[in-house]
């Protein structure tokens, strides 16, 4: 009975994790419990010294497969530890060294402009690799006052929230594709230069993929209101807005984008009079109907 005690104890020893994470390796100093167990198993002879260099990554299993036999050689890396005349021990073999992975980030691209800041530039996607940097274009235009370099973001743009939301779609897939390219390793052997171009033609299926929306008529009543309404401030920009709140609450926002000129005929203007009639008085109505008289004389103007 005492003997099998002790066999018990001695394989208790062998699986308390606390006594391999004891050695300090630094210094050739093993677990006292480590090394009470080593000395007293019949097949592995050899030091305990030797035993506590095992990598700490792998399991008790496979430490213990490791431990060289009686008259076998000893495989440990530290073999100037181990007490007993081991053989030079093989080379462990070289672990790979992963490339990092490339970075991105947005560049607004000022270099062609000649210090003009009244000329829009091109908002790009910057990809560093390998100590070069390579450039996907984005097909947004903008003035150097209109983009926030600690932010990365469209700022004092009528459309900056489009803009914004279309950057960080781009923005988004190319890391995608970045992320799987180097998860491959397809990423060490290229160029900066080399790395866009391979982007480039895996975004370009993906483009093509999306259902095409038809072309949108520039030419609306409701596109060159607005155009109109942000070139005014103030008190003014606040009664064409308003006029264009009426527009909508009457027959909708998407029924109005697809207004065009030759559809405002006096039934047209009759219809939207009987609606402000229900609300306001007829002062109110001839502001909403001179704002309009303006926009379309605006257009005109514009030749369309």
């Amino acid at each position: 009975m005492q003997s099998q005690t002790a066999a018990q104890g001695v394989v208790l020893e062998w699986l308390k994790r606390h006594a391999w994470k004891a050695c300090i390796p630094q210094k050739g100093i093993p677990s006292s419990n480590l090394g009470h167990s080593a000395k007293n198993c019949t097949d592995y002879q050899h030091d305990s010294q030797c035993f506590s260099y095992l990598p700490e990554s792998q399991t008790l299993t496979k430490k213990m497969a490791t431990l060289p036999k009686v008259g076998e050689k000893c495989r440990s890396l530290q073999k100037k530890n181990c007490s007993k005349n081991c053989s030079t021990a093989p080379t462990a073999p070289a672990s790979r060294v992963l490339e990092p992975m490339a970075t991105t980030k947005f560049y607004l691209d000022t270099r062609k402009s000649g210090g003009d800041k009244k000329k829009p530039v091109s908002l790009k996607i910057a990809i560093n690799h390998r100590s070069g940097t390579g450039f996907i274009v984005l097909n947004i235009q903008l003035l150097p006052s209109q983009w926030d370099k600690s932010e990365s973001k469209v700022i004092a743009h009528p459309q900056k929230d489009l803009l914004n939301r279309i950057a960080q779609t781009k923005m988004g897939a190319v890391n995608s594709i970045l992320l799987e390219m180097s998860a491959l390793g397809q990423t060490e052997a290229m160029t900066a230069t080399e790395l866009c171009r391979e982007i480039k033609a895996r975004l370009e299926p993906q483009a093509e993929s999306i259902e095409k929306k038809p072309k949108e008529d520039p030419n609306t009543f409701l596109k060159w209101f607005d155009r109109f309404t942000s070139r005014k401030e103030g008190r003014t920009k606040g009664i064409y807005e308003a006029t264009r709140k009426r527009l909508v609450a009457w027959i909708g926002e998407e029924q109005l984008a697809k207004v065009k000129f030759e559809d405002i005929k006096v039934a047209w203007l009759e219809e939207f009079e009987d609606f402000l009639s229900l609300t306001a008085g007829a002062n109110a109505n001839a502001i909403h109907f001179r704002n309009i008289r303006t926009v379309v004389n605006y257009a005109i103007d514009n030749e369309v």
